[in-house]
């Protein structure tokens, strides 16, 4: 593979890394809004239902980030090494920290998780709000 060639497959891996991200923040954003306006008016059953179907489908763009990730950084180590080859061909590249991708990963983690926590816990809030509300 030519330096442009793994260029080239960076900036599409990077790119169908940032359609998943953003998949991923349109799903929680979607269960958002129908926890807001839909929580209080399910049955205990549906309510299990659309969590499992939320939780599973979130889950599987979480590990889907995590495998795109994995196989970044393999393509990461390649081009350190064409760098090391031929150190003018990728100029523009390994110029940040190499602890820059563990913090990245970390961070991204903590949100993808943290948006998967925080959107349950929401859709659990709001339908002890509506409980609470019709008790009082």
């Amino acid at each position: 593979m030519t330096a442009y060639e793994a260029s080239e497959l960076f900036m599409v891996y990077l790119n169908t890394y940032f359609q998943f991200m953003f998949g991923y923040v349109g799903i929680l954003s979607g269960f958002l809004v129908m926890s807001y306006v839909a929580a209080e008016r399910l049955s205990k059953l549906l309510s299990i239902l659309v969590v499992t179907l939320f939780s599973l489908v979130s889950l599987m763009m979480i590990i889907q980030i995590n495998f795109l990730r994995n196989d970044f950084r393999g393509l990461n180590r390649y081009l350190y090494e064409l760098k090391d080859v031929d150190p003018e061909s990728l100029i523009w590249f390994g110029t940040n920290p190499l602890w820059m991708v563990l913090v990245l990963t970390l961070v991204t983690n903590a949100v993808l998780f943290g948006g998967f926590v925080g959107c349950i816990g929401y859709f659990l809030y709001q339908r002890q709000e509506s409980i609470r509300d019709k008790d009082a």
